[in-house]
């Protein structure tokens, strides 16, 4: 046993012993782990290094102290992997990172707001493989960005698409209320209230608010409609992400 094998046959008929090591490992100085018959010997001995660039010989003596086998042990090493997968994409912060490998597309999300215009990955990918852009550099992910795996063997490459986006905000506030000529307009958020005061004398059968509400939302009745205020009139405030409600009432 090597540390860190992927396989280790031994054939006794044969006297072989092979080993398989991970591709790119340095095989000129392993220290294999060795048991061998009950009473025997073996040289050179279990635990000492050696370069296995070349078949190694040892010799195995029985118990007996005369019998002996040769036995041929051959370290090779595994095919360089053509496997250029992105195996995880962080993005500090964010919601949710989806990795579609069938269409080399990852999708994060990131919170309401989020400047994406400046952002720093933590990617992982395939063991042996190369990104560029490369993981822990900054990214300008206002459009979708192309990152280009490279697979251990050099040669197979997969080109994946990354696109940021930032959750809908859930916001359905009123942010300002305004009816020409009024005196006064508060909004109460709590209570989901505006209360408007205009001039003593005018006629509120037929006012036109103009009205803003958070980034995204829609508000029913639309801004710049007229309205009969003679009664409270109310309003829903529907947010960016088309689920989230509120009604006020004016």
């Amino acid at each position: 046993n090597i540390s860190g094998q992927l396989s280790s046959t031994i054939n006794s008929q044969a006297a072989t012993v092979n080993v398989v090591m991970p591709y790119g490992t340095n095989v000129s100085n392993l220290a294999p782990a060795i048991t061998v018959s009950p009473g025997a010997t073996i040289t050179p001995a279990s635990g000492v290094a050696q370069n296995f660039t070349n078949p190694v010989v040892y010799t195995v003596t029985a118990q007996n102290g005369i019998t002996t086998k040769q036995w041929m042990v051959t370290v090779t090493l595994s095919s360089a992997s053509n496997e250029a997968e992105i195996l995880t994409f962080t993005i500090h912060n964010q919601i949710s990172s989806t990795i579609n490998s069938a269409n080399a597309t990852v999708n994060v999300v990131m919170p309401y707001g989020t400047n994406v215009s400046n952002l720093v990955p933590t990617i992982t990918v395939s063991s042996g493989a190369t990104i560029n852009p490369a993981s822990g550099v900054a990214q300008n992910f206002t459009n979708p960005v192309v990152y280009t795996v490279t697979a251990q063997n050099g040669t197979t490459t997969k080109q994946w698409t990354v696109t940021v986006s930032t959750q809908l905000n859930n916001e359905a506030e009123i942010l300002s209320f305004t009816i020409p000529n009024q005196i006064s307009s508060t909004i109460n958020s709590s209570n989901a209230t505006v209360e408007v005061l205009m001039p003593y004398g005018s006629n509120l059968t037929s006012l036109t608010p103009t009205i803003t509400v958070s980034p995204g939302a829609t508000i029913n009745p639309a801004s710049g409609v007229a309205q009969n205020f003679t009664n409270p009139v109310v309003y829903t405030v529907t947010a960016q992400n088309g689920t989230t409600t509120k009604q006020w009432t004016v």
